[in-house]
């Protein structure tokens, strides 16, 4: 009798990995812990900031994507593009 193993057809991608695992609360605890003089909102913000860097910078790695704009280009654009002072 045979066994018959089936493995997944794509590796997931590292990006996706991290994404999913990253604790945005525990960072900004952390960050809150070294930095006292912050709110713990701050602290919060500037972990999320960090996460989504970090997940841009893997995402343009494993795309192997060498130019993409910078975001003050695309927030320059959508504010010309909607002449509006807020999106929402």
């Amino acid at each position: 009798m045979s066994k018959i193993y089936k493995f997944p057809k794509s590796k997931r991608n590292y990006s996706e990995t991290f994404i999913n695992n990253v604790k945005p609360d525990v960072i900004g605890d952390f960050i809150k812990d070294e930095h006292p003089h912050l709110t713990v909102r701050a602290a919060d913000a500037i972990a999320l900031a960090m996460i989504y860097s970090t997940y841009l910078d893997l995402v343009i790695n494993e795309e192997n994507i060498s130019k993409y704009p910078s975001i003050k280009d695309i927030e320059d654009y959508i504010w010309v593009a909607h002449d509006k002072k807020k999106l929402h």
